[in-house]
Formats: structure tokens, sequence, C-alpha cells
């Protein structure tokens, strides 16, 4: 059984990079079920050092939800401000919206 996360920041040991696969590609799914099934949009977030956190950039998994969806909208919510490098945060919302205007 797993260990309890019961400290901040969670111990690189208690990654596991399978589990890690299985989780991203499972919400890529869920996503493309709610396109089918006709939900106005999908949402997804940021969460730096948390346990339940896989995404490093949360411009980067709104962009492959754009390759996965056809007539979802995407949401961004809770985008951290990129203070030390502002350039970085409009790359990635630029690149965000290139993906979309090409499905």
């Amino acid at each position: 059984m797993a260990e309890p996360v019961s400290r901040w920041p969670v111990p690189n040991r208690l990654f596991d990079p399978e589990q890690a696969v299985h989780v991203v590609a499972s919400r890529m799914d869920d996503v493309e079920l709610a396109d089918e099934l006709g939900f106005d949009w999908v949402g997804c977030a940021e969460h730096h050092c948390s346990p339940g956190c896989l995404a490093s950039n949360v411009s980067s998994v709104a962009a492959a939800i754009t390759q996965r969806t056809r007539v979802a909208r995407v949401c961004i919510m809770g985008a951290l401000l990129r203070l030390n490098n502002p350039v970085l945060g409009a790359a990635g919302s630029a690149f965000s919206r290139q993906s979309w205007s090409a499905r």
C-alpha cells in the first residue's frame, strides 16, 4: 500500500512513473468523453507541489486537451504568474491559442 502523503512538499520517492502515465492517459480519455457528451468546456489547473498534480505547465495541458476535443472549449484555471520570467507565461498561452485554432 502506498505511503500516505502527510507533508509538503511531497517526497520524490513517492512518485510512481507508471502510475503517472496511467493517470494522464485516463484524464485525457475523460476529456474526450466530456467532449463526446456535449460538455461546453473542460478545464485544467496548475497546482505545483501538490500530491495530485502532474502538470508542470497548465498551458501545455491546455494545448494537449485541444488535440483531444472537437467542440468543447478549454478553460485554464489557476495559471500561475511567471513573475521571474513573464515571457515564459506569454509563450505558453500563445502556444495554447495556436493549438486551439489548429483544430
